[in-house]
């Protein structure tokens, strides 16, 4: 399960502290992956999430421009 991966790898791919990463998670604003009790981060998704939103920040920004 090598696209698996945790908080703190999380953060380090998205270059943010481990406290934004718990943040996101219990605001639902990043998917998940829980393995019984634990939860940990499907790589893909994370990547697919990223570029969906860096996406959307585009969109707005070109409408103020």
């Amino acid at each position: 399960m090598p696209d698996i991966i945790t908080k703190k790898q999380v953060a380090e791919l998205l270059q943010v502290r481990e406290k934004t990463v718990e943040y996101w998670t219990r605001i639902r604003a990043i998917p998940i992956v829980k393995l019984g009790r634990n939860i940990r981060y499907s790589k893909p998704d994370i990547l697919a999430w990223l570029d969906n939103n860096r996406q959307s920040v585009n969109i707005k920004l070109a409408r103020i421009i």
